[in-house]
C-alpha cells in the first residue's frame, strides 16, 4: 500500500518558504521503534515556528504507517511507498522540503534536547552553507563526536561530519541530490564534492545537536561503508 500526507501544494515544492528555516527530514524502513523515537524528540521541540517534520519511508510492513498516522499532525509532508533506498529517501525529502536549511534526523536518531531547536535556529542565520554542531554517538556507552571548528580537507579525508547535527543549504542539495549510487555512504561524497571541490563555506555550532543510533546502516556496514 502506498500512504501519502500531501499537505503542501504541487505548485510549492520546488519553491523555499521564507517562514521555515529548517526542515527537518527523516527516513525510514521498517523502523516503527526508532520512527517514534525520533518523532517524539521532533514533537516535544519546546520551538513550534520556523521548522517542519517530513517523513519519508520507504514502504514499511512493521507498524511504522501506525507511528506516522499517530504523529500526523506534526508532520508537514509524509509519504510511505517502495523506494530505492535511503538516499533515495532523502532525495525525496529535499524536494518536498520548504525550509531554507535541511537537518537529516533518521529513524533511531533524536535531538540533544526538547530546546535544541530554539537554541539553534537563531544560529542559522544564512551566511553559511552548513551549519554543523557535536553529536552524541548512543550505544552500550555514550561517545562525544565533535565537529571541527575549522574545516579542512585533510578532515573529510578521514572523517565525515554528521548529517544528524548538519544543517545543509536546501538549495544545494537540490542543484546536486545526493549520488544514490554510493549506498552506504553519499552523504560523505556530497560533503567533499560541496566543501572541497566547489568552495562551500561551513560554520560551527558548538552545541549538541543530536544522539545517534549507532545500529544505522553505514554503522553496522562498517566495512563496507570504508571500502
Amino acid at each position: 500500500p502506498v500512504w501519502h500526507l500531501p499537505t503542501h501544494d504541487k505548485s510549492e515544492k520546488g519553491m523555499i518558504n521564507n517562514d521555515i528555516k529548517v526542515s527537518v527530514i527523516t527516513v525510514n524502513l521498517n523502523d516503527a521503534h526508532g520512527l517514534e523515537r525520533t518523532l517524539a524528540s521532533v514533537a516535544a521541540q519546546t520551538e513550534k515556528n520556523g521548522w517542519e517534520q517530513i517523513v519519508i519511508d520507504g514502504g514499511s510492513e512493521d507498524g511504522s504507517q501506525e507511528v506516522m498516522a499517530k504523529y500526523k499532525r506534526y508532520l508537514a509532508y509524509a509519504v510511505s511507498e517502495p523506494d530505492g533506498g535511503i538516499y533515495q529517501g532523502m532525495n525525496k525529502g529535499v524536494a518536498a522540503a520548504r525550509g531554507e536549511y535541511c537537518i537529516f534526523m533518521n529513524a533511531g536518531d533524536t535531538f540533544a534536547s526538547p530546546t535544541i531547536l530554539h537554541e539553534t535556529l537563531p544560529l542559522i542565520t544564512g551566511e553559511a552553507d552548513y551549519y554543523v554542531g557535536n553529536m552524541m554517538r548512543v550505544g552500550r556507552k555514550r561517545r562525544l563526536v565533535e565537529s571541527p571548528r575549522e574545516l579542512t580537507a585533510a578532515y573529510l579525508v578521514q572523517w565525515s561530519l554528521p548529517h544528524q547535527a548538519m544543517f545543509i543549504r536546501t538549495s544545494l542539495l537540490r542543484q546536486r541530490p545526493y549520488q544514490e549510487q554510493y549506498r552506504i555512504v553519499a552523504d560523505w561524497e556530497q560533503q567533499v564534492w560541496e566543501l572541497v571541490l566547489h568552495d562551500a563555506s561551513y560554520q560551527h555550532i558548538d552545541a549538541i545537536i543530536a544522539d545517534f543510533d549507532v545500529n544505522g546502516v553505514s554503522n553496522t556496514q562498517q566495512e563496507k561503508s570504508t571500502k
